[in-house]
């Protein structure tokens, strides 16, 4: 017999997780439609809520989420989705399901087959082929930051270095050579205290987080003294 699944419980987190779901949620006006999510997703495509718990990074699948929210109680095992849609949460979609229901769904929809959603088919893409060569070109050019493009795009620093190494949009623009990953900044205990004395200084998360190459979560959470707890 194979081990029963199991998955971290929501309850004993559940304000904070239904919080950070409806700011990263975008309900649709049309209550049938399916609803989009801010964030990207994860490897499978689902939405996810991110926790630091005891000084771990822990992801929480957003449709689980969303159940606890609008039924205020955790989803017994999965939940699935009548859309097929894994990155929607409206909860005229999501239903609670245990194993024979998840497998009938997968074989039901023919999930055998891996769609190609890469760059403009990601329901989730903002940006267009032309686009992401315009910034490729543009840092090859030279004399510019990613700081700066990602500003003039209007799209986060971490888009910006996954585009230029390849790890976003890689099966486009072939020919114009990737930047090669930057070594990220070390946050050792006197760069966590700048980041907390800068937040309170005025400085906007979105600064912080393109400055240390970190997310705004990130910065959040140790703002918050959620992570880095020992550093005073």
């Amino acid at each position: 017999m194979q081990p029963k699944r199991t998955m971290r419980p929501l309850m004993p987190y559940r304000d904070i997780l239904v919080a950070r779901y409806w700011e990263r949620a975008i309900p649709s006006a049309d209550p049938d439609a399916c609803w989009g999510w801010r964030l990207r997703p994860n490897h499978a495509g689902y939405g996810v809520v991110s926790l630091y718990i005891d000084g771990k990074q822990v992801a929480f699948i957003a449709s689980r989420v969303s159940y606890l929210a609008h039924h205020g109680v955790e989803p017994s095992q999965w939940v699935l989705h009548h859309c097929d849609h894994p990155l929607c949460t409206n909860p005229r979609h999501i239903y609670d399901g245990g194993p024979p229901e998840n497998s009938h769904d997968r074989d039901s929809r023919g999930r055998g087959v891996v769609p190609d959603n890469r760059g403009e088919r990601h329901g989730m893409a903002k940006l267009t082929a032309p686009v992401v060569r315009a910034i490729r070109l543009r840092w090859h050019t030279g004399g510019v930051s990613q700081p700066q493009i990602a500003q003039d795009f209007g799209v986060s620093l971490s888009t910006i270095s996954d585009i230029l190494i390849g790890d976003r949009w890689g099966h486009t623009d072939l020919d114009i050579p990737r930047a090669q990953p930057r070594q990220r900044l070390h946050l050792d205990d006197k760069t966590i205290q700048v980041i907390r004395t800068s937040r309170v200084d005025g400085m906007r998360l979105r600064e912080i987080a393109d400055h240390y190459e970190i997310s705004m979560s990130a910065v959040t959470d140790i703002v918050l003294r959620r992570t880095y707890k020992h550093v005073e």
